[in-house]
């Protein structure tokens, strides 16, 4: 009986819908909703600063390639004057090709390294479409 009922309200349904037909919405239906949305002002919106300026970094460049030429030019004391020289001749003679293939790796640690990896993309992935979902916009 139940089931009698459900076919006959489930014919009865689909039947409305033919005789009505589906509603299709105005072509200015975006622009209606969107207008009504309140739009943030740009004295708003965050703007994300960097962790450390090009001042910064400017130091930074600068402080590390004062150290590398005082110690190329300068040494540090009688028998360094041609030491440091020679040490990065032999540093950009050195051929890193032999020295990769002689290196051998466990099995573990090559199964450890690609399953990191894997973890490693599938939670970029996850934290990419979760941020693109919610639409994580930071406001003041």
């Amino acid at each position: 009986m139940e089931e009698n009922n459900i076919k006959d309200f489930d014919a009865f349904l689909s039947k409305a819908v033919k005789e009505v037909g589906l509603e299709e919405p105005n072509k200015d239906f975006n622009h209606a909703i969107l207008s009504k949305l309140p739009l943030k002002a740009a004295h708003q919106m965050v703007k994300n600063k960097p962790l450390i300026s090009n001042f910064g970094w400017l130091v930074v460049f600068i402080s590390v390639s004062s150290v590398v030429v005082s110690t190329l030019f300068y040494g540090q004391g009688p028998n360094t004057d041609n030491k440091y020289l020679s040490l990065l001749d032999t540093f950009l003679s050195f051929n890193f090709l032999d020295k990769i293939t002689s290196i051998t790796v466990s099995g573990i640690f090559t199964y450890g390294i690609l399953v990191l990896l894997v973890f490693l993309y599938i939670q970029i992935f996850v934290l990419k479409k979760y941020v693109n979902y919610n639409g994580l916009v930071y406001e003041k």
